[in-house]
């Protein structure tokens, strides 16, 4: 099972409400409607939420928000890109669960575009999923003497105020939302919680290989010298969107210090000023796999550990072998796992049900290829998508299996006895581990090295 923090009374209050019927496309079982603008948005300034039309047709999306895109990083999108897609099952009446997704791409890429057609699972489960954009880049994120602000942030608060506002007429249950997200999107996820501006908008939260342990600029201060290096000189509120774009390369961690996000995750969480809602959230074994689109030098990696950098270094050499992959499993596990661990352990203390997981399962095709479950893999098994490799017939089992255990806490907030726990006895922390069963105590030592390289035991 994973780590359980309380047990909780749930119950149902059943009440009919009339459905409007918008024109969506019906396929597989459920109806889809695409591109729905929740919002518009000057550049650099806050969303303003828009109505919406419940007799219009919703039938092509929208345009994904400026981003590079393809082998040539080809300029793609437009600026007005508040747009948001949604999977209903048709036949839903009323009180349906509903699942927001996040989607991830660093901040600098992705689309919700390219999730709604992955719902099927959730949709065939009774959920309504909703997919929205995000603007990106230094278009939504960015700190400078003239424009400042999270920009990212406060869109998925505008798509949440738009699906709170109107997801009740498409069957939706507006107390029983959950919001999931994987890498940027289990990142927002964190950031969502992290946020006093967040109150009321969802009722449980999933992030998958987030990181609100990893350093964030604060803004007004190391900030917008960051900026202003991207571009060469101060951001003018006429440049061209593709030099926005262009001037960063990698990824972006978005700021902390307004209102919106006064606290980095991690503070928030170990301060206890996170929202208060059920929460599932870890990493994958391999998650470093990710070190070559990151941006990041090993220099930079190496310095956040100081002294002990090295020493730490030579305990991953031991375990893995490879220079290279004992360089991405530590740069994986100090980036992504020990966000879940320390956010988890935070979380847990608040009583309400806390979920922590480390996936480390491979599918048999690839296991003599990978030293574990790279960044992302665990999605396709989720989802029950094309990953690149060929699945049983009936799907994976590990990933009906994880899909069972999500569509369970989306519904009811609560995950089933899934997998294996381990108790970690020097702390109260549990990790429900998924994967190969030899690796999960070398995993629990190098999470404990970590963290007293960076005095936080």
């Amino acid at each position: 099972m994973f780590l359980r923090a309380t047990s909780v009374l749930l119950l149902f209050i059943i009440h009919s409400v009339s459905v409007a019927s918008p024109l969506g496309l019906e396929k597989e079982g459920a109806t889809y409607y695409l591109g729905i603008e929740f919002a518009e948005a000057k550049r650099w300034e806050r969303a303003e939420l828009l109505s919406f039309d419940e007799n219009a047709s919703y039938s092509s999306f929208g345009a994904r928000c400026p981003q590079r895109l393809g082998n040539d990083g080809a300029i793609q999108g437009e600026e007005r890109c508040l747009f948001l897609n949604i999977a209903v099952p048709n036949q839903v009446t009323a009180d349906a669960p509903v699942l927001v997704w996040f989607h991830g791409g660093g901040f600098t890429g992705g689309s919700g575009n390219d999730w709604v057609d992955r719902s099927k699972r959730f949709t065939d489960s009774g959920i309504i999923f909703i997919s929205p954009n995000y603007r990106l880049g230094l278009l939504g994120n960015i700190d400078s003497p003239e424009f400042s602000g999270g920009f990212s942030l406060t869109d998925m608060q505008a798509a949440l105020r738009w699906t709170q506002r109107n997801i009740g007429v498409l069957g939706g249950n507006l107390n029983n939302v959950t919001i999931g997200g994987e890498s940027a999107g289990g990142m927002a996820v964190q950031m969502l919680l992290a946020s006093p501006d967040s109150q009321g908008l969802f009722a449980r939260a999933i992030s998958q290989s987030g990181y609100g342990t990893w350093p964030m600029a604060k803004l007004g201060e190391l900030a917008s010298t960051e900026v202003i290096g991207y571009l060469g000189g101060t951001p003018q509120a006429n440049m061209p969107a593709e030099q926005l774009v262009n001037a960063v390369t990698g990824f972006l961690v978005p700021y902390y210090g307004d209102e919106f996000l006064p606290l980095t995750p991690a503070a928030a969480f170990k301060e206890g000023k996170q929202q208060l809602v059920p929460l599932v959230i870890g990493a994958n074994s391999y998650d470093g796999s990710v070190f070559p689109a990151a941006g990041l030098t090993p220099e930079s990696v190496f310095a956040l550990l100081g002294e002990a950098a090295m020493p730490i270094f030579q305990r991953y050499l031991e375990d893995f072998g490879s220079q290279e992959i004992a360089f991405t499993m530590m740069f994986g596990e100090l980036r992504y796992a020990l966000s879940g661990w320390e956010m988890a352990e935070s979380h847990a203390n608040t009583n309400l049900p806390t979920y922590h997981y480390y996936f480390d399962y491979l599918p048999i095709v690839l296991q003599s290829n990978l030293p574990g479950a790279p960044h992302g893999i665990e999605l396709p098994l989720l989802m029950d998508y094309d990953g690149g490799w060929p699945k049983p017939d009936g799907g994976d089992p590990i990933g009906n299996e994880l899909s069972e255990a999500w569509i369970k806490f989306i519904i009811a907030g609560e995950l089933p006895d899934v997998g294996r726990q381990f108790e970690l006895t020097e702390r109260t922390i549990g990790l429900h581990h998924i994967g190969d069963l030899n690796e999960v105590a070398k995993h629990a030592e190098r999470m404990r090295m970590l963290r007293s390289a960076l005095n936080r035991n």
